[in-house]
């Protein structure tokens, strides 16, 4: 096979044949198809700029090979080719065994939403009806441009993305919270009047987003973001994002 003849189907169907027959790691050091794999995977995946060897070290390689064609496509048909800085430093750190949490400054329109959305995505378990990441956005607006991205990113996936926001119809976010969503977008002051009407639960979050925080702390949303926390387990991972 040329290791420039690469598109996401072969790349599919050369997984689907070979990937259950080894380990894993032998999968990658010892098939012939190995570095074909490895090579465009990288390649394609938006340069990120991962050595081989920390590529096959990485305990989330089954997850980022196995799992990640569904996003890949839908990462190809907008168009994307080349990681922003803040997607190179954020992705590979969110996709890795470290569990502590995140702050990453960056200006607006840098990137930062596929940065945490395409690993939160990766990360989502589409078999449970339950809220895993909540993303909060200070204004409607945002939050109305987060859950569109997210959307896009997953459109070839089973995973739901509702985004609740003042100044629409609460009696339609009802019906879209009628099935919990995997991934809730909000703004503070409509997620804290869903909690408290009981449509939404935040038990099993992993993920909490603070997309511009810094503007929700400068808007006074600061008793909002500290009620939230106090509805999210422990164990949970905080992403803040600042310009």
């Amino acid at each position: 096979m040329n290791d420039n003849d690469f598109s996401l189907e072969k790349f599919k169907v050369a997984l689907d044949k070979e990937f259950c027959k080894w380990s894993f790691q032998d999968f990658l050091l010892e098939q012939s198809i190995n570095n074909w794999i490895v090579d465009s995977l990288i390649e394609f995946g938006w340069n990120m700029k991962i050595s081989k060897d920390d590529f096959i070290k990485n305990n989330n390689i089954k997850i980022l090979v196995n799992d990640c064609f569904e996003i890949l496509k839908a990462v190809s048909d907008m168009g994307f080719v080349e990681a922003m800085p803040i997607q190179e430093k954020v992705t590979p750190f969110l996709l890795s065994d470290d569990d502590r949490d995140l702050v990453a400054l960056a200006q607006t329109g840098t990137g930062k939403t596929a940065g945490f959305g395409l690993p939160v995505l990766q990360l989502t378990d589409d078999s449970r009806n339950q809220i895993q990441t909540l993303i909060l956005a200070p204004t409607r607006e945002l939050c109305v441009q987060i859950s569109n991205d997210l959307k896009n990113f997953a459109k070839y996936t089973k995973v739901k993305v509702v985004p609740v926001y003042g100044g629409e119809s609460i009696i339609r976010q009802f019906k879209d919270l009628d099935v919990q969503p995997q991934i809730l977008v909000a703004t503070p002051g409509r997620l804290i009047d869903l909690i408290e009407r009981k449509k939404v639960h935040l038990e099993n979050v992993k993920f909490l987003v603070l997309d511009e925080a810094d503007e929700m702390l400068n808007m006074g949303f600061k008793e909002d973001i500290e009620r939230i926390f106090s509805e999210i387990p422990e164990d949970h991972r905080t992403l803040l994002f600042s310009a």
